[in-house]
């Protein structure tokens, strides 16, 4: 995910991060045993500022 830069940077980026942090912390501790699905490493995207993934492929175990 991006959130812009400089005067174009989003007021809501604080709270999204938080969000996504809260989310993936509850889905590991509700599916242990997560394992990566994917043959491949996860594909990584780099802009200007940020890298970012496209794509996670994961296979969830509780």
């Amino acid at each position: 995910m991006t959130f812009g830069h400089g005067p174009h940077f989003c007021l809501g980026a604080g709270l999204a991060r938080l969000e996504t942090e809260i989310v993936l912390r509850e889905l590991t501790a509700r599916f242990p045993r997560t394992t990566y699905s994917g043959d491949e490493q996860p594909v990584v995207v780099w802009n200007d500022i940020m890298a970012s993934s496209k794509t996670l492929p994961v296979v969830l175990r509780a």
